[in-house]
Order: C-alpha cells, then structure tokens, then sequence
C-alpha cells in the first residue's frame, strides 16, 4: 500500500516531505507532556488491547494522575501562563 492510499483509508493522518525531521518533532512534543499522564494513557491502551472490548476499569489511572504533583503543577503552570515543569510524581 502506498502513503496516498494509507492516507485516504486514514491508517495515516499525513505525509511528511522529511520523515526524520517529523518523526523528530513529534517526538519533541511528546517529551514535552506530563510523564505521568503518558504512562497511565499508554497502560490504558494496554488493558483495552488485552481486554478486547470486556469493559477496562480506569478508575485507578484517573485517581493517579488527578492526584498527581504533577497534575497540580499543569494546572498552576496553565494559570500563570508558563510551562509546566514536571517531575513525574
């Protein structure tokens, strides 16, 4: 399949001219979000792969992150219109 193709099926949401330079770049943005948060979502798309559909209760992953220093510090950074600096905790 070619990258017009997997972009018309949406298996891809665009083509890059420089693939590294985009690869790089999301990157770069996904290292700028909050740790905890990326751990939890990527646990919750483990448990909706292994459950396949069963119904997957969150609750603990929402509770940590909500609960987070870190979840605090976003919201305090958001407020004072500065970056967040997050600690993982």
């Amino acid at each position: 399949m070619g990258a017009d193709e997997a972009l018309h099926l949406a298996l891809i949401s665009r083509i890059a001219a420089d693939p590294l330079a985009a690869a790089r770049e999301l990157a770069a943005q996904v290292g700028s979000m909050a740790p905890l948060t990326l751990r939890a979502t990527k646990e919750g798309l483990r448990r909706l792969r292994v459950a396949a559909g069963a119904g997957v209760d969150d609750t603990d992953l929402v509770e940590w992150c909500y609960g987070s220093a870190d979840f605090r510090e976003g919201m305090e950074a958001f407020f004072a219109k500065r970056k967040p600096q997050w600690q993982g905790r």
